[in-house]
């Protein structure tokens, strides 16, 4: 018989019939069960034992993958307690917590890797069949296909073409803000009858159909790959988790790492602690990287789901400028100076004011110094310090976006995306972060040895003692935090607020309108306060929605 949480753990209160309970649960849940039938308490336990995902006293256990994951012991807001049997596979484990039947820690290149990538970093550790099995990291031949990288664009004609496209946009160094394009660009028919209220039901249809990036004013997906020094392409930090059809809109200072990790959390791979950002399983599920078809296929299918984290402009700009040129990792450090030219780390003043200079040209070329990249905050700007509302087309197609929350607010927003994108009960209350867990020279961590009595805390979900736990130390930065408040008083002039705010105005502009919202939002909402033509266009489809 499986064994159930205590009832303190279950309802965290010491009334007299729970502190009672706790004796009689230790021998039998039927006597439990009668001596509380009545209480408030009892009639909770009732429900829990009657719901269908358990099984009623004596009855045998249906070993499937959904009755495993619902027998899983949990404490209050989900939190997973290890015991014996998670560990010798009676109860649900993802993959890349279960336990290897061999002791080591070998990295190797990617069975399915098409790539000759020789940098170790790449290479995949602690997960045997990353190293044999040409199926990793997909689940089926289907997703497989479904995600086939682009052909090999150095010898295809879609090179030249891709590429021509890019360096056309590319020279658009501040492309319009349209907002809700797909919007824009839909000829309505039939008569329409003038109102001044939108039907949210009938517009929603219009949010993820028609939508091109290929058509677009932003360089289309793919343009990572001739960027050079003109920063990462809009779409390429666009993550895709297939089996929840969920895409991921990760941006650069605003928990990018974490959720990444959390992907190849999701595949599998047993080194998911490890840095993220060069392995080679985590970019065969980069939007940039798959076939065109497969693109718009994601972006029409009202199916999938987008969600994004903003943060607060001034506060992201000030963490990017004190991790890459006052962060403790030295090589970093150097190798920032170095690639921008700095003689030495500049002040926060000095690097504000080398952003802010304008220039009139993008870029791209092949061999183009770095340094000419970190002038001005337009398109071409490098990815960390590039505006937000760039990212992943939301500057373009922002009605597209179903959940668009904020960092102050990640712990409860994190959860409740992966919640209503059926990833939470799989994969996210589930993930363990290690607080020991380091990266060795090649920059890969073990698998958290976990053990009968751990509690996984969940994927960015606070544990009870926050201050011990550096999984949550980039997202913990709230504006009520003295800590985060407290460098912005440091840094800031009021002089430097103001270039800040002129630099990032359109961030801003997303910003004040999300900043103060608990609950996540969609970006229809947004596209109708940020734009009246966006308005007025809702207004038109609605109504003639309802006349055709």
């Amino acid at each position: 018989m499986a064994t159930v949480p205590s009832l303190r753990q279950q309802l965290g209160s010491t009334s007299t019939c729970q502190m009672n309970s706790l004796l009689v649960i230790k021998t039998t849940i039927a006597a439990f069960a009668l001596l509380c039938a009545f209480t408030p308490y009892g009639l909770l336990f009732k429900l829990m034992v009657e719901d269908d995902s358990l099984v009623s006293i004596g009855d045998a256990r249906v070993e499937t993958a959904q009755q495993r994951i619902a027998s899983s012991r949990i404490l209050p807001f989900d939190r997973v307690v290890i015991d014996a049997s998670h560990l010798n596979g009676s109860y649900y484990l993802p993959e890349a917590l279960i336990p290897p039947d061999y002791d080591g820690n070998e990295c190797c290149p990617m069975a399915s890797s098409t790539r000759n990538n020789k940098k170790q970093c790449a290479n995949i550790c602690g997960t045997p069949r990353a190293c044999t099995d040409s199926m990793y990291p997909f689940r089926n031949e289907e997703e497989k296909l479904f995600l086939s990288p682009r052909e090999n664009m150095t010898t295809s004609k879609g090179y030249y073409v891709l590429r021509n496209k890019c360096h056309e946009k590319n020279g658009l160094l501040h492309p319009p803000f349209q907002w809700c394009q797909q919007w824009l660009s839909t000829e309505t028919k039939g008569s329409i009858t003038k109102q001044s209220t939108i039907d949210y039901a009938a517009l929603s249809q219009y949010n993820s159909q028609d939508i091109d990036p290929y058509k677009a004013d932003l360089p289309p997906p793919g343009c990572s790959y001739f960027s050079h020094g003109g920063g990462s392409g809009s779409y390429q930090n666009l993550l895709l988790f297939p089996s929840s059809k969920l895409a991921f809109c990760g941006i650069p200072k605003n928990s990018i790492t974490q959720w990444l990790q959390f992907l190849r959390f999701t595949l599998g791979a047993k080194d998911y602690l490890s840095h993220p950002h060069g392995k080679e399983d985590v970019k065969l599920f980069r939007f940039d990287s798959i076939k065109e078809d497969a693109q718009l296929d994601i972006l029409n299918d009202p199916e999938w789901k987008f969600a994004v984290f903003l943060r607060n402009p001034a506060e992201r700009l000030l963490s990017l400028y004190l991790d890459k040129f006052h962060g403790r990792e030295s090589i970093e450090k150097e190798h920032y100076q170095n690639q921008y030219d700095f003689a030495s780390s500049p002040s926060f003043a000095e690097f504000v004011a080398t952003i802010a200079q304008n220039r009139t040209s993008c870029p791209i070329a092949p061999g183009t110094p770095k340094r000419e990249t970190l002038f001005g905050v337009d398109w071409c700007t490098d990815g960390h310090w590039r505006q937000q509302s760039f990212s992943c087309g939301m500057s373009e197609f922002l009605p597209r976006f179903d959940y668009i929350g904020t960092l102050d607010n990640a712990e409860q927003q994190s959860r409740s995306i992966l919640q209503q994108t059926g990833l939470w009960d799989t994969f996210g209350k589930y993930y363990h972060w290690n607080p020991k867990a380091s990266m060795n020279v090649l920059c890969n961590s073990k698998r958290p040895n976990i053990k009968a009595g751990d509690e996984l805390i969940g994927f960015q979900q606070s544990p009870h003692d926050a201050k011990s736990n550096p999984q949550i130390k980039e997202y913990k930065h709230s504006q009520h935090s003295t800590g985060a408040q407290g460098k912005r008083d440091k840094y800031y002039t009021a002089e430097l607020t103001q270039i800040v705010e002129r630099l990032y105005d359109k961030d801003y502009e997303l910003w004040n309108l999300v900043k103060d919202e608990v609950q996540l939002i969609n970006g229809s909402e947004l596209a109708l306060k940020l734009s009246s033509k966006c308005r007025d266009k809702a207004i038109e489809l609605s109504s003639s929605d309802k006349t055709n």
